[in-house]
């Protein structure tokens, strides 16, 4: 059968408008089309390869680490911050530097020294006796009172303060009728009945050591009410244990944590280091030790008063029996040796038709180091995340379009020390205003419980119903093979740089797989990660990112 030219033509048209129609690939398949599973592991290896020696901050590993991630930002196109400059930079004046790209912060490192001093003066009689003691000893520098942060010395009298509390839920205070004001305060570790499971205190307190959290928070606070009350140092005896035994200078073999050594690894591994941020002001704390039950019973034996006697009185009394130790002053001479450390994250932008509301989508690129030539290479933790920050950046690049709203990627820093990279960013605000946050940490491995190798926890800001179901619905749409477990909270706190934003009441999508037997250790490498369900989740995390972004 012949077709009038006019029939052919409009059979023409309607082929073509089927044939586009059907050709077309939406912005979302197009970023999903670039992220792939060697994509993925290229950068995973690279960033946990020996050459990065472990990304301990301040080490050369993680200066290659930074000038890596701000050269890939540069690849796919991402926009360096204006604002943003590297007073270390040599060349100002390319196009898109690399220094551009970087947020600069600085920590400051506090080192162990033995220089420290502690001296009794008092009266025997007609007599003045001044007593000095040995540091390891003696006393040494205290768990919770933490190690000296300025050097100083104070002369002045001491107060028994009995466990160091005030605690008005409970209805006790141990600062309640004293003074303390310019004092050195003498308290116990512990709470009233912290050694008797049948006593009152131990009933109305139980704050059980078996829960980390829980014990040190507990133990910290008593040095913010010793501060309140204005204490201006203190000595902190444990009658549980004679604390000071691990001081002992015949320890010929170290077993502590992932480490076995002749030497204390304790100044070499980054992690057992004290680090705060730099600040403009001078970090306010006491100044103290951890003394020997024999040094606290000598103080105390003028006064007639037992430390034995008094725990077992106040456990069900919960009486407090405070007091002033007179005729004897102490003198605390303290030593802090700091060193400055200098930090950096890396922020990339994909501008949005908004540029004043941003997804700020971020990972840890820091890890741990080295210790005696053997590396921590981190892949898991983080160089994985990382790897997701990077793979969705050139999927949001390959849409070819704009998001409504502005994305900032941002590799943070000093992650490990305390959340310091993402802290230091929400302090120092570079954006109006952040809508939300989508962070990856941890994301490659296979946990206990996950033998199908499928298993990802997903974290996100409660009552946002909206972050779950487009994480169900982009699974079911796009065939992922995860099989998700959803955590929810007001202000979720999972322990990574997601924290820092729900604390600020930002909304926060965190992505995990949970810890494994190789957390923080040598044995942390990339031949060990899923990467099929790595890249599972990085695609999810680019439909969630996207869709975030376009709302």
């Amino acid at each position: 059968m012949k077709l009038s030219k006019f029939t052919k033509l409009l059979t023409t048209i309607a082929t073509l408008l089927c044939t586009e129609g059907y050709g077309q690939i939406s912005p979302e398949e197009k970023g999903l089309n670039v992220i792939s599973k060697d994509g993925s592991q290229a950068i995973l290896t690279y960033l946990s390869s020996d050459w990065m020696e472990g990304r301990e901050i301040s080490s050369k590993g993680h200066a290659n680490a930074a000038d890596y991630l701000s050269s890939m930002f540069q690849l796919y196109g991402l926009q360096p911050i204006e604002k943003l400059y590297d007073p270390f930079a040599a060349i100002e004046n390319m196009q898109y530097p690399k220094n551009r790209y970087f947020q600069n912060f600085g920590l400051l490192l506090l080192d162990k020294s033995n220089e420290q001093t502690l001296v009794i003066t008092g009266k025997q009689g007609a007599a003045s006796i001044v007593e000095n003691f040995k540091f390891n000893t003696d006393f040494t520098t205290s768990d919770f009172i933490g190690h000296p942060f300025r050097s100083m010395s104070i002369t002045a009298p001491i107060v028994f303060v009995g466990y160091g509390l005030t605690d008005t839920k409970n209805g006790y205070d141990d600062y309640k009728g004293i003074d303390v004001k310019g004092k050195v305060v003498l308290r116990l570790r512990g709470y009233p009945g912290h050694n008797d499971t049948t006593s009152i205190g131990y009933k109305k307190f139980k704050v059980e050591r078996s829960n980390p959290y829980q014990y040190m928070n507990f133990e910290f606070d008593k040095n913010r009410y010793a501060l309140e009350h204005g204490a201006v140092g203190c000595l902190e005896v444990n009658t549980l244990n004679e604390s000071l035994i691990y001081q002992a200078s015949n320890i010929f073999r170290y077993n502590l944590g992932p480490y076995e050594s002749d030497t204390n690894p304790e100044n070499e591994v980054n992690f057992l280091k004290m680090i705060i941020p730099l600040k403009d002001t001078m970090e306010k704390a006491l100044a103290g030790f951890t003394i020997s039950q024999r040094v606290a019973n000598a103080l105390l034996a003028a006064s007639n008063f037992s430390i034995l006697h008094f725990e077992n009185s106040v456990k069900n009394s919960l009486k407090p029996a405070s007091f002033e130790i007179k005729e004897q002053q102490v003198n605390l001479a303290t030593k802090a040796c700091w060193q400055l450390i200098g930090c950096k994250n890396i922020l990339g932008v994909i501008k949005g038709e908004d540029t004043n509301q941003v997804v700020v989508v971020g990972a840890h690129y820091d890890h741990i180091g080295k210790y005696k030539g053997i590396i921590y290479n981190g892949a898991d933790d983080n160089a994985s995340g990382v790897a997701a920050l990077l793979e969705i950046a050139k999927a949001c690049r390959a849409t070819g379009i704009k998001p409504k709203h502005t994305i900032v990627f941002a590799a943070w820093d000093a992650e490990e020390e305390g959340m310091f990279g993402s802290r230091h960013f929400l302090k120092n605000p570079l954006f109006n205003k952040i809508i939300a946050n989508v962070n990856f940490d941890m994301i490659s491995r296979n946990p206990a419980k996950d033998a199908k190798g499928t298993y990802c926890k997903v974290t996100y800001t409660a009552p946002m119903e909206y972050l779950k179901s487009n994480t169900e619905r982009f699974i079911n749409q796009h065939g992922l093979n995860l099989q998700v477990e959803y955590e929810t909270d007001s202000k979720p706190s999972i322990g990574t740089d997601s924290d820092s934003f729900a604390e600020k009441n930002i909304p926060v999508l965190s992505f995990e797989t949970g810890r494994h037997p190789d957390y923080h250790k040598p044995s942390d490498e990339a031949s060990k990660c899923n990467l099929t369900k790595m890249t599972d989740i990085i695609r999810l995390g680019f439909l969630s990112v996207w869709e975030i972004a376009n709302k």
